[in-house]
């Protein structure tokens, strides 16, 4: 399809391979320096679409939070992607998001003390009234999505480690000669944190609980 209104809104179809199908992403650009958030739709299929139903994409929920990206979709190759149409742009979709971050990864996530970047830019860290970083318990931050920036190539990885949890598949034993090891291995500490996003009441989505 012609891209007529740039990448906001755009919904894109996700090739993940045959154990999980296809995917569906729906990008909000932020800025041209910081790129997008990718959010996650929560519909899977065993074959492509063959068309898009605007009337049911706009209901899906995502998945999980919304995570930062860079770059262009990738048209070609075993994991490719295929944008399909728009959907409108939302009050929701202009709110500046909280991302967690800090995690080891080696000790349990409740035991941790969490940072909270709040936007795109890590000096955005959020801080006290004596500026000292403020840090919060894995229950104030648990339903943010973990923040750093990835481009959306490394993007499709992270969406099948995400289905892979949510269908109770071994993510943590994924491999693909497509993906960097050292890649997989961080990806898969921020989706051993994340939560799906239909445990987390609309209100706080976003948001870092204080």
């Amino acid at each position: 399809m012609k891209l007529t209104n740039g990448y906001s809104g755009l919904v894109l179809e996700v090739t993940l391979g045959p154990k999980i199908g296809y995917g569906y992403v729906r990008l909000t650009q932020i800025d041209s320096q910081f790129g997008f958030y990718t959010s996650i739709l929560d519909c899977r299929r065993g074959e492509p679409i063959k068309r898009f139903d605007f009337e049911e994409f706009v209901k899906l929920d995502d998945l999980v939070a919304p995570f930062l990206t860079v770059g262009r979709p990738p048209r070609k190759g075993k994991f490719k992607w295929r944008p399909l149409g728009y959907l409108p742009m939302e009050g929701k979709d202009y709110v500046i998001q909280d991302f967690k971050g800090g995690y080891p990864g080696n000790q349990a996530p409740e035991l941790t003390k969490w940072s909270v970047v709040r936007g795109t830019a890590a000096s955005e860290v959020v801080r006290d009234d004596a500026g000292e970083v403020m840090m919060f318990s894995y229950e104030q931050v648990k339903h943010l999505g973990y923040y750093g920036h990835m481009s959306l190539s490394e993007a499709t990885s992270r969406i099948i480690l995400e289905w892979m949890k949510i269908l109770k598949m071994d993510y943590i034993g994924y491999e693909d000669e497509e993906f960097p090891k050292d890649l997989l291995a961080k990806q898969k500490i921020q989706v051993s944190v994340s939560i799906p996003y239909s445990e987390v009441p609309k209100e706080i989505r976003g948001k870092v609980i204080i």
